[in-house]
């Protein structure tokens, strides 16, 4: 998938182009000129990010100048931790937008002051603070103190996980275990813990968990991750199970993915992105219910013509919107490159051969750069002259699997 952008939402009508390939598909993304947008989720979706500090600075402000060596310590102090800083430049009296004499992890523009207005931001300084999870957990502070002081206390609290891995007939799976705390090491959300006081803990809580006196600091809630959780990985058959079990003994959020030994690390990942999506909010919290400006990405999707060098159909269609705050109306081209699909690639002995995929029919061989959902499916090809031929396999998105086959004649 090729991210490009049009020039206005109103050229997405159908076009008529001529292609020298088979087919390809392209998701058009809007970008805005003038003022910068503030990508909150972006920031918070980066690896290893588990608090986001957003600070609003000018130049004129002097209590914004005297807290830049207070950040620039706050910083450094916790970086390895998890701690992003992104400064929001706004109401400079100069033209243009003014540079900085320290390094935050990133700075952007804010001269029309769109992104304050949709943070409320009523003087400055200003600062906010969001956990990776979405939750805002300072908003409009006006003193780097109140920052720093919430930032210590959820690094303390970030939430420490140890692994139960098992495998198919119950037992401790040592290697499974090993690849799921890299997969959450690479993450950087959690903190990975090992020995096995904490899951006894869990495990006697869980036992107590149905006694009619227990206390009510013992209840299970939806009180947000704890700080102290078990994450039990089960192999099930053709399936991963994941649940993550709190300090008091409570379930809170469970996943299946498929599952094939032979791509253990890709099962591994499908099924954490699919717990971490149940874990995070859709959309951060915003200070006072304000909104995200959505901006729904834009597909076009080539159709192929009888023969090479012909013309095909540009049709769009709407795919997973994106929220910012800020920015201007105006669209400019932007590109980046982002699958979330495997592209499959099919040839055979002779040609022209039936291809279908669990059972339904997606086109004929020669077959290249065909989408496929992530997961097991079954790749056939064949027609009324030749035995249907074929392989299960295991897809993982991004990854382009290529087969040639060569079946008998009936």
């Amino acid at each position: 998938r090729i991210w490009v952008a049009l020039q206005s939402p109103l050229h997405m009508h159908f076009l008529r182009v001529s292609l020298i390939v088979l087919t390809f598909c392209a998701t058009v993304v809007p970008t805005w000129a003038g003022a910068e947008e503030l990508h909150i989720q972006r920031y918070l979706d980066e690896p290893n990010t588990r608090v986001l500090v957003v600070e609003f600075y000018a130049k004129w402000c002097q209590p914004c100048m005297d807290a830049v060596p207070h950040w620039e310590k706050l910083r450094k102090k916790y970086w390895s931790q998890g701690l992003r800083l992104v400064v929001v430049k706004t109401q400079a009296k100069e033209p243009g937008c003014p540079n900085l004499k320290w390094q935050p992890d990133d700075s952007i523009c804010d001269l029309n002051s769109s992104i304050g207005d949709s943070l409320k931001v009523s003087a400055l300084p200003s600062a906010f603070l969001w956990s990776w999870d979405g939750r805002l957990l300072v908003s409009d502070a006006r003193h780097w103190k109140e920052v720093a002081a919430q930032v210590k206390r959820f690094l303390a609290r970030n939430p420490r996980v140890e692994v139960d891995a098992r495998n198919a007939r119950g037992r401790a799976d040592r290697m499974l275990r090993k690849i799921v705390e890299a997969e959450l090491s690479g993450q950087g959300k959690f903190s990975v813990v090992a020995g096995g006081k904490l899951e006894k803990r869990i495990q006697k809580l869980r036992r107590d968990s149905h006694r009619l006196d227990r206390r009510e600091d013992q209840k299970c809630g939806s009180d947000g991750i704890s700080a102290n959780s078990l994450l039990k990985v089960e192999i099930m058959g053709k399936r991963l199970a994941i649940t993550l079990w709190n300090e008091k003994g409570c379930q809170q959020k469970g996943v299946f993915a498929p599952w094939d030994k032979k791509r253990a690390e890709a099962s591994v990942k499908t099924a954490l992105h699919r717990l971490m999506t149940k874990l995070v909010r859709r959309t951060p919290q915003m200070p006072g219910g304000a909104k995200l400006r959505k901006q729904f990405a834009q597909s076009a999707i080539t159709r192929p013509a009888a023969s090479l060098g012909g013309s095909s159909d540009w049709s769009p269609a709407i795919t997973q919107p994106a929220t910012s705050l800020g920015g201007s109306s105006n669209w400019s081209p932007s590109n980046t490159t982002s699958r979330d699909f495997a592209s499959l690639s099919v040839t055979s002995l002779p040609s022209a051969l039936t291809v279908t995929v669990d059972g339904k029919k997606i086109g004929t061989t020669p077959l290249a750069g065909h989408p496929v959902s992530a997961g097991e499916h079954t790749v056939m090809v064949f027609n009324d002259c030749f035995v249907p031929t074929g392989k299960r396999t295991f897809f993982v998105v991004g990854t382009t699997p290529k087969f040639s086959f060569a079946p008998p004649v009936r």
